[in-house]
């Protein structure tokens, strides 16, 4: 469907649409027999529509709105166009709002009394891992508001491609790419797509190890658990540092691993002489993950389908 986003199809996911009849939806709501939920903030006209409506409203918020507008790391235009929804849809969907929902802990504490749901892929219980691999493949799975974090690891992951070039690094930065990454023969740096066929092509991508270094910003302080279950989605197993702000999460779930920058280099080097070492942290993060799931689809089901006061 045209107006699935990633906020929807991950926190409203398959499992919950099938519970439920979709009366209307539109790019950033959807409505059903007695509320309407809305994610992140809903153009004007999506607003005229929800507030003429006589129906209780759930709000999800995925990001640290204002923290994006302050962030100076952040592209000036998304910046800007995240300033021009607050400043004339935040407002009024503060007031139309009913209940908050949340996708991590911090952002409860900028919304109190919200609800928290984590994201679900719909990971599936196999997945296709080539017969024979030469090299390890790596990715970075972040956006171009994630280029401030990648700079930080690219002296330690430029010289462990240069040195093993059996090694793949598939990066979705587009233009934005760091062209000392770009030169290399064994990356391959693709347009940023569209949600629908981005998740469809990370189906079938088969990494080993999705890298995230993380700044200590407030904006990162705030986003979701995602990128861990996307990695997984992927076929991977995170790599994560010292600054992410789901470390704790990770490791007792074992869906991710923590290291500092300085052990990048080591790190894959280790994996790629002993593939077991990795193989065997893939499957359990993905087992964990599926663990997960059943959870996280039934606590979206309550918090977004149960009756509001």
């Amino acid at each position: 469907m045209n107006n699935h986003i990633p906020s929807k199809c991950l926190y409203f996911s398959s499992p919950v649409r099938e519970a439920v009849e979709v009366i209307e939806e539109s790019r950033n709501t959807i409505t059903l027999a007695d509320r309407i939920i809305c994610f992140r903030i809903p153009s004007d006209d999506e607003l005229k529509v929800v507030a003429a409506r006589n129906q209780k409203i759930i709000s999800v918020v995925d990001d640290d709105y204002w923290g994006i507008v302050k962030d100076d790391r952040l592209p000036l235009g998304y910046r800007s166009r995240m300033f021009y929804k607050l400043i004339n849809n935040g407002r009024q969907l503060r007031r139309l709002t009913n209940c908050w929902v949340v996708t991590s802990p911090k952002l409860e504490n900028i919304y109190p009394g919200a609800a928290l749901i984590d994201p679900n892929w719909n990971i599936s219980n196999s997945i296709k891992v080539p017969s024979s691999r030469e090299g390890l493949h790596l990715s970075f799975l972040g956006t171009r508001s994630h280029l401030h974090d990648l700079r930080k690891i690219l002296p330690f992951i430029i010289p462990f491609l240069q040195d093993f070039r059996a090694a793949r690094f598939t990066l979705f930065l587009g233009k934005h790419c760091p062209k000392e990454l770009s030169i290399l023969p064994n990356v391959t740096n693709h347009e940023p797509m569209s949600w629908g066929p981005y998740r469809d092509f990370l189906q079938g991508l088969n990494i080993d190890v999705s890298i995230l270094p993380s700044e200590e910003t407030q904006v990162n302080a705030c986003r979701s658990r995602n990128k861990l279950f996307e990695a997984v989605y992927a076929g991977g197993v995170c790599l994560l540092d010292e600054h992410y702000a789901h470390k704790d999460y990770a490791e007792k779930y074992q869906l991710g691993i923590s290291h500092n920058h300085q052990e990048l280099y080591a790190l894959l080097d280790t994996y790629t002489k002993d593939r077991s070492q990795l193989t065997n942290l893939q499957h359990i993060a993905r087992t964990n993950a599926l663990a997960l799931q059943a959870g996280i689809i039934e606590k979206q089901k309550e918090v977004l389908l149960s009756p509001i006061n």
